[in-house]
C-alpha cells in the first residue's frame, strides 16, 4: 500500500514573532518554516549544529534534508528553519540568487509583495557584499546607460 503525504509550496509570509520575511508550507506531510537565506555548505554546518533543520528547494518543492544528504553538495538550494534573532546571512551562497530570485517571486501573493521582496532581497544582497542600496525614483532624468 502506498502512502501518500500532503504537500504545499513555499509562501511568503512573516514570522509573527520577530517579523522577520519566511517561507512556510508542507513537505511530505512536515510542515517548515524556514529564512529565505541560499546558505553554502558551511553554513548549513552551522545551522544543523545550531539545532535547525535544513531543506533543500528543488522543482516547485522542498525537502527535509537529512545526514546522507548534508555530506554531498546540495543540487540545489538550501535554507535553514527560522529561528528569531539567529541570522545566516555571512553564510549567503551568492551563486543560488538565481534560484532564490525563483522562490521568492512564486511564493508571493501579489504584485505588490513581489516589489516589496525584491526591494528587501536587494538590501540582503548588498549587505552580503558590504554595499549600499540606494532608492532612485523613476522621474529623475534618465541617464545613458553608457
Amino acid at each position: 500500500m502506498m502512502e501518500s503525504f500532503i504537500n504545499r509550496r513555499p509562501v511568503r509570509s512573516e514570522c509573527l514573532r520577530c517579523g522577520e520575511i519566511v517561507l512556510s508550507g508542507i513537505a511530505m506531510g512536515l510542515s517548515y518554516r524556514v529564512d529565505p537565506i541560499p546558505l553554502t555548505m558551511e553554513g548549513e554546518i552551522v545551522a544543523r549544529l545550531g539545532d535547525r533543520s535544513t531543506w533543500s528547494y528543488l522543482f516547485g518543492q522542498m525537502k527535509h534534508r537529512i545526514e546522507h544528504d548534508v555530506r554531498k553538495t546540495p543540487r540545489s538550494m538550501v535554507v535553514a528553519t527560522h529561528k528569531c534573532g539567529s541570522s545566516l546571512i555571512e553564510y549567503f551562497d551568492m551563486t543560488r540568487i538565481h534560484q532564490l530570485n525563483i522562490l521568492m517571486i512564486q511564493a508571493s501573493r501579489s504584485n505588490e509583495e513581489v516589489d516589496d521582496m525584491v526591494q528587501r532581497a536587494t538590501s540582503i544582497i548588498w549587505d552580503a557584499l558590504h554595499g549600499k542600496v540606494i532608492d532612485i525614483p523613476d522621474d529623475t532624468v534618465n541617464l545613458p546607460l553608457f
